[in-house]
């Protein structure tokens, strides 16, 4: 027996932000970024607690993961020093109030979650209800910015881009990740289907999707705090290189 039912939408955005203060510039430059609320308290348990059905005599659900990091980020050069760190401020960095930002990545991470189409299957004499199609999208919209210089190929200029492309890199591994993991998580969703309640529990289902796929991109943008964190911290010598290179 099977019923297909319609099928849902669902949409969500974190942000991050990391900067680079070169050390002429701030000194103490070693705080993370500004934290993200935690969505982990707030979404459904793991999903190692199915609702009831056995998903492995369910179909399973063809997933599709669309993957959208950011290769070419814009670079923006309009901004001087002041300026630039006040965007900062305004935007939360913590590095702003060591000193003057000179470089500053900003990256939004957004989630699409649809369509999601469900079927219903009898599991012996227990009808379920499992999802079919599950269609994701992950992105990592970036934007660079560097301070304003009269000799865009300066060596600051270069050294300030090569250091936050590295940061780019970082925030495209988390979307990146976060399609190597969610597979085996949507797989085990499911639920028993009681009287006529078909379309509520495929609505709690898409939630719950919904739901995972933000934690997924949650638990990768923590990750990626403590990279960006590590990568600024004065003490890391690839970080000192890049700044060593143009003190004379």
């Amino acid at each position: 027996m099977r019923r297909a039912l319609r099928a849902f939408n669902l949409a969500g955005r974190l942000a991050l932000l990391a900067s680079f203060a070169p050390m002429a510039a701030a000194n103490e430059a070693t705080q993370a970024p500004p934290s993200l609320p935690s969505a982990t308290s707030q979404l459904v348990p793991p999903t190692d607690t199915p609702l009831g059905c056995n998903v492995q005599v369910l179909p399973k659900p063809l997933i599709e993961i669309d993957v959208r990091p950011t290769t070419k980020p814009p670079i923006d050069r309009s901004l001087n020093a002041q300026q630039l760190t006040y965007v900062a401020r305004q935007l939360g960095s913590q590095h702003s109030r060591a000193g003057r930002v000179l470089g500053l990545t900003k990256v939004r991470f957004s989630y699409r979650v649809g369509p999601i189409r469900f079927a219903a299957a009898m599991d012996g004499s227990t009808l379920c209800l499992h999802p079919s199609d599950i269609k994701v999208q992950l992105q990592a919209a970036q934007e660079v910015l560097i301070v304003k210089t009269s000799d865009a190929g300066s060596c600051w200029d270069a050294a300030i881009l090569e250091h936050e492309m590295k940061h780019v890199g970082y925030n495209n591994q988390v979307v990146r990740q976060a399609a190597g993991i969610l597979p085996p998580r949507l797989r085990t969703i499911s639920g028993i289907v009681h009287g006529n309640d078909t379309q509520k529990l495929a609505e709690a289902l898409a939630k719950r999707i919904s739901d995972i796929v933000a934690q997924a991109l949650t638990e990768g943008v923590d990750a990626a705090r403590t990279r960006h964190a590590e990568y600024d911290d004065p003490r890391n010598q690839n970080s000192n290189r890049l700044r060593a290179r143009c003190i004379r």
